[in-house]
């Protein structure tokens, strides 16, 4: 389908038949980005997507708890733990975790959207993940993702 480009105050837009967003599966929120061929949009998946329904399994398990089995805490010679992600021993090493309300998240940059991606590991039922531009953002979107994790977990 062609279609033409239009004046929305200073900037330009374009105009997308409801059959095409729907069989897209287009939604507010999108993304764009930059491709050889033009400009490509994408939707954009909700990162809690799925909590509820992981908070509901929880809830009917015989599950006690949130956490997974603690995993063991001895690494090898170089500082790896024993689920293989990267933990630095030494002080002042980087690291790619971030401690949250006594979660751990770990932390990887995806430049698709040039931001960081925190997860936290160890919850049982689900996942919470959270995207952030820099460190005090990731603090933030953390603490937020993690109380809507455990208060889905928490409901009836």
């Amino acid at each position: 389908m062609d279609t033409k480009l239009i004046r929305i105050g200073n900037s330009r837009g374009i105009r997308i038949p409801k059959a095409l967003i729907e069989a897209a599966g287009l939604s507010a929120l999108l993304r764009l980005r930059v491709v050889d061929t033009g400009l490509l949009i994408e939707r954009v998946q909700d990162p809690r997507a799925g909590w509820e329904e992981a908070a509901r399994e929880l809830q009917a398990s015989d599950h006690a708890g949130l956490l997974d089995d603690p995993l063991p805490a001895e690494g090898d010679s170089l500082g790896r733990q024993h689920n293989g992600w990267a933990m630095a021993k030494r002080s002042g090493a980087m690291k790619n975790t971030m401690e949250i309300d006594g979660y751990t998240a770990i932390i990887q940059f995806d430049p698709d959207i040039d931001m960081f991606r925190g997860e936290f590991v160890g919850l049982k039922g689900g996942g919470a993940d959270f995207h952030a531009r820099d460190v005090d953002g990731l603090r933030k979107e953390g603490a937020v993702s993690l109380k809507v994790f455990l208060e889905m977990c928490q409901r009836p």
